[in-house]
């Protein structure tokens, strides 16, 4: 998207309301992102990845002044796969893990803000040992967890 006043390619940025477009080259202008601006950006889905990292951001449970924060807090969860050197990003409600190192899954995920996010309906689960794991084994229980992608 150009920017109006410059004409210079703007930047696609996340912010508390959801996307915009910021111009970073003298003007500074602001734009919301058109309605259903996210709607229309396709999902990638990913096959018979192997989890080889799993880390969860618990630094997020303690407010600055020692405080736990409340349990239906929004968590990120980062994981990457065999094979493939990019970090993908789980948002989910609370810290439980949801993937184990071994675990083999197909997902889909989306490009928001610069993250690879994983979105959670799509997650398909197997043990080491083929087992298949049902949403809500571990964690993944659609009712509890919200995306936001």
């Amino acid at each position: 998207m150009k920017c109006p006043e410059c004409d210079l390619e703007m930047e696609e940025l996340e912010g508390r309301f959801g996307i915009f477009f910021s111009c970073n080259d003298g003007c500074k202008k602001t734009m919301s992102a058109p309605k259903g601006y996210r709607k229309n950006k396709p999902s990638i889905k990913m096959n018979d990845m192997v989890v080889d990292y799993y880390k969860v951001d618990r630094f997020s449970k303690w407010k600055p002044s020692g405080r736990s924060i409340k349990s239906g807090t929004k968590t990120n969860h980062w994981v990457s796969f065999e094979g493939d050197e990019e970090i993908y990003k789980i948002s989910a409600i609370g810290w439980r893990q949801h993937m184990y190192i071994g675990d083999k899954c197909n997902f889909e995920y989306k490009e928001i803000a610069g993250d690879k996010v994983i979105l959670g309906r799509s997650v398909k689960l197997w043990k080491k040992n083929g087992e298949e794991i049902k949403q809500g084994g571990r964690h993944l229980d659609p009712k509890n967890q919200r995306h936001y992608a």
